[in-house]
């Protein structure tokens, strides 16, 4: 098996060769900047060397999307810096989610496991239209990999190795 093949079946996700290492403060502030990009995505810095990621279902802009749908699954992604080997240990939890006058109530529960896991929900809403007519008004498509694809990139662009774990970050 190549390195390569096996490297995506540990989940190891390493810079191509020759990009340049970022500092970690540097890095930090590049996944920070994706909170509030076109993704529906929260990054918040929990200690100089812990953050989390996950879908932003508290948001305006965001909110009614994932209502409307139906959603009932979510996920965040714990994430750890190790300097000393320039990587990101990522740990994934999914939790439910279920509506209460329109704002959205969460419950985690983690869930460890050897691998990757990849969940996928998808939908259409259909309803009342402006125009008088029945029809689709929002179709919908969240998976996990929606979420890790924009934290491995930035990790990846920085010269760092982005490494699934399985009980710690």
């Amino acid at each position: 098996m190549s390195q390569g093949i096996w490297n995506r079946v540990i989940g190891r996700f390493p810079p191509p060769p020759g990009t340049p290492v970022m500092a970690q403060a540097a890095l930090r502030q590049a996944l920070l900047a994706l909170d509030g990009t076109d993704v529906p995505l929260s990054v918040s810095a929990v200690t100089e060397n812990d953050m989390t990621a996950e879908w932003n279902i508290v948001d305006a802009r965001w909110r009614s999307l994932f209502e409307q749908s139906g959603m009932k699954r979510t996920a965040r992604v714990l994430l750890r810096f190790h300097p000393q080997r320039h990587e990101v240990g990522a740990v994934l939890e999914t939790g439910s989610v279920t509506w209460q006058r329109g704002l959205p109530v969460l419950s985690f529960s983690a869930g460890w496991f050897r691998g990757r896991m990849v969940e996928v929900s998808a939908g259409k809403v259909c309803a009342l239209r402006g125009d008088g007519t029945v029809g689709d008004v929002a179709q919908y498509r969240f998976t996990t990999s929606e979420l890790l694809a924009p934290l491995r990139d930035v990790v990846s662009r920085s010269g760092w190795t982005w490494q699934d774990k399985i009980f710690s970050p």
